[in-house]
């Protein structure tokens, strides 16, 4: 098999499994993405079909001009881990500058975000199906078996359940037993610890595998992406900050132990992106920024990834043609990982939630939709979306019906199709939402404004 390219794609073809052991979906090569993609704010994030519009999505409450914060719009927990909302306990209360605590909060929650695999924008369903296992052999060898392992644990774009995960640590055991000089095992056996829920396992073990290997680009790739994968809401907002902190020195130190590491660099880059464009200047740097996603386009395999890079600082910055044409770029550029469909995704997404551009952002979801399953429930969605940013609710609902025909649990699309529908004088259908919404999700921080909503509904005379 090819050896997998520095920070890239999966490599060569895929092998099959040997008999007895996990079987594992084959890949195709644009599985390969960090889980920082999602920094460039409000991108989408391919999701599993069950999670659509259903994961949290950041919104600024504060006003321009002052520190920006944001909260979830919904509470609850997404693949086992709590979502953080923004607010601070009472220990942190009183003994911090609030301008200071506003702004620190901010790029660390965000971050905490993206290792979840949450979308800063509205959610999207998976747009590529779970492949289909591949026939076993009996002549693989565990390196074969631990190849497609750590090529499957290390998808962004359907990746393991925890089950799988944990079915992947046995066999790259096997093939640490056979080949224990071979790094890749060690790390891949840690990624899939992360996957499989064990974050501070993964963590402990891609430590030691750093301060034996300081140099090895990807094990420090990889410990980011772990100490990210224990920010908890509980440890209060300076462990947070701290652990972040740390996620971004091990991908600047990939970086300088490998310049052309793709993730590495990808990650640091949408790191400084993000701090900057929601914690300030004190905490994010767009010149950083940019110096990565130039750096980016210079890396063979890295041309796709530094044209989302700068695209993500052009939208932070607010110029609107620069990241248009970032995003356009990316469509068509090469590289390793290079997804036509997550660059206009992102695209579109940046123009609804940034730009607030409902006409522009159709005529980009226009593209997106024939590269998408048929059935996907993201271009209904997003055209929803674009409607209702050009208050043209008759055209939103109808999309946001689409979607509910697909998942009757789309959080989003049943509350905005209510509010949707009580604007247009259509009670009796904004009721049935209203109703539906409460009844799905009590938990949701959106309940009160659905109930009042209710309340006054039904209270009107006619």
């Amino acid at each position: 098999m090819t050896p997998a390219p520095s920070g890239g794609g999966t490599g060569g073809p895929p092998v099959s499994p040997a008999v007895g052991q996990a079987s594992l979906p084959s890949l195709r090569r644009w599985d390969r993405r960090p889980a920082c993609l999602a920094v460039p704010a409000l991108a989408f994030m391919p999701q599993d079909a069950q999670n659509i519009d259903r994961t949290p999505r950041l919104v600024r409450t504060a006003p321009r001009g002052r520190p920006r914060g944001f909260s979830f719009d919904r509470a609850g927990k997404r693949n086992g881990r709590s979502a953080v909302p923004n607010t601070l306990g009472r220990h942190q209360r009183g003994h911090t500058m609030p301008r200071l605590t506003a702004r620190l909060i901010v790029p660390v929650i965000a971050l905490l975000a993206l290792l979840l695999g949450a979308p800063l924008g509205q959610a999207a369903e998976s747009e590529t199906p779970a492949p289909a296992p591949a026939p076993a052999t009996v002549t693989e060898t565990p390196a074969q078996a631990a190849e497609r392992a750590y090529a499957f644990a290390r998808s962004r774009s359907k990746g393991p359940t925890r089950d799988e995960a944990k079915a992947m640590i046995p066999v790259f055991d096997a093939a640490i037993a056979a080949e224990p000089s071979v790094l890749k095992w060690s790390i891949g056996r840690a990624v899939a610890l992360r996957r499989s829920g064990d974050a501070e396992g993964a963590r402990t073990a891609l430590q030691a595998i750093v301060k034996a290997n300081p140099k090895d680009a990807e094990a420090r790739y990889e410990l980011g992406e772990a100490w990210m994968g224990t920010i908890t809401s509980e440890m209060g907002i300076l462990g947070m900050a701290d652990r972040a902190g740390s996620a971004k020195d091990e991908w600047e130190a990939g970086v300088k132990a490998d310049p052309n590491h793709i993730m590495c660099r990808y990650a640091a880059a949408m790191y400084w992106t993000q701090a900057r464009r929601q914690g300030g200047w004190m905490f994010g740097s767009y010149d950083k920024a940019r110096a990565h996603a130039e750096a980016l386009l210079k890396i063979p395999g890295g041309e796709f990834w530094g044209h989302m890079a700068l695209g993500a600082v052009a939208a932070g910055q607010e110029k609107w043609d620069e990241m248009s044409a970032r995003y356009t770029a990316a469509e068509t550029a090469p590289g390793d990982g290079a997804a036509p469909a997550f660059a206009l995704s992102t695209h579109a997404s940046e123009l609804l939630n940034s730009k607030k551009d409902g006409a522009a952002a159709l005529t980009v979801i226009e593209r997106l939709a024939p590269l998408l399953p048929p059935d996907s429930s993201t271009p209904p969605y997003m055209r929803a979306e674009a409607f209702r940013l050009m208050e043209d609710c008759a055209k939103a609902t109808e999309q946001y019906e689409i979607v509910l025909s697909k998942n009757e649990n789309a959080q989003n699309s049943r509350f905005n199709a209510a509010e949707c529908y009580a604007k247009m004088g259509r009670r009796a259908e904004a009721v049935r939402h209203y109703e539906e919404f409460v009844a799905r999700f009590p938990k949701s921080d959106r309940v009160s404004k659905a109930k009042a909503a209710l309340k006054k509904l039904k209270n009107a005379k006619g």
